[in-house]
């Protein structure tokens, strides 16, 4: 016979095992039940799927806003599905394998909206290959071509491509003009085009006077700055200058435009 201590130290156990089972079938009949139902009717099916972007600056508000239309329409696909069963998963891999995206957050809204937040990778300059096509250029180093032009963001513009298709060397392009001083006369807005060649490293060629502007390869921010003060220079001076050349050891030479 079992002793009367255990009985009485098995009685409570076992009561709170059936309270257990009890409180779990009843949050089931409560809860879960009604859910699955619901679901079931269609009650949580996607009606909107909420595509939103980060604000951008007005030279790239359009391209971006593009990008951002044509993304609620690939996502269209998952409307009417349950918001409680659809893959995120698969949404991760597409927003992962888009150029433009730099990071993004996905929500469920309930009962019936999918809403997605992107910050877009910054463009930084545009390729245009030899049929006069744009691409995109974005900080991540990763191109993407332009459907479109009439949308086309206000960049600074590139045409070689055998130079372009070097990936280190766009690498190297895209910091200097991420590097670009924020005020004075290479300031990002007055650079038409950037290029590269072995003979004389990197150069810029400025969008008002079209004064090319070689860098080299080495310390750049500096030679930028020195730069920078020769053109304030000839500005004060009203001196038209056709080549500006940093490439040199602790100075700058000009070569001036001929024509008047």
């Amino acid at each position: 016979m079992i002793d009367k201590n255990v009985r009485k130290e098995i009685k409570p156990a076992v009561i709170k095992a059936f309270k257990f089972i009890f409180m779990s079938f009843f949050f089931l009949a409560i809860v879960i039940l009604p859910v699955l139902f619901l679901n079931k009717k269609g009650f949580f099916d996607i009606k909107t799927i909420n595509v939103q972007m980060s604000e951008r600056t007005n030279s790239d508000k359009v391209y971006f806003q593009s990008l951002t239309t044509r993304l609620a329409q690939d996502l269209e696909r998952y409307k009417n599905s349950s918001l409680l069963q659809v893959k995120l998963g698969e949404i991760h891999k597409a927003l992962l394998q888009s150029a433009w995206i730099k990071n993004y957050e996905i929500r469920r809204e309930w009962p019936e909206t999918l809403a997605i937040k992107i910050i877009p990778n910054e463009v930084v300059m545009l390729y245009w290959d030899k049929q006069h096509n744009p691409y995109a250029i974005y900080e991540n180093n990763k191109m993407e071509l332009i459907s479109d032009k009439r949308i086309t963001p206000d960049k600074i513009h590139n045409y070689d491509h055998t130079v372009f298709m070097n990936e280190n060397i766009r690498k190297r392009m895209i910091e200097l003009i991420q590097n670009l001083p924020e005020n004075g006369p290479v300031v990002e807005s007055e650079i038409a085009q950037v290029g590269y060649t072995q003979q004389t490293g990197f150069w810029l060629e400025l969008v008002k006077k079209q004064i090319e502007i070689k860098l080299g390869e080495e310390s750049l921010n500096l030679k930028l700055d020195r730069v920078s003060n020769v053109l304030e220079y000839l500005s004060q001076k009203q001196i038209n200058a056709r080549v500006i050349d940093a490439n040199l050891n602790q100075k700058v030479l000009v070569r001036l435009r001929k024509d008047p």
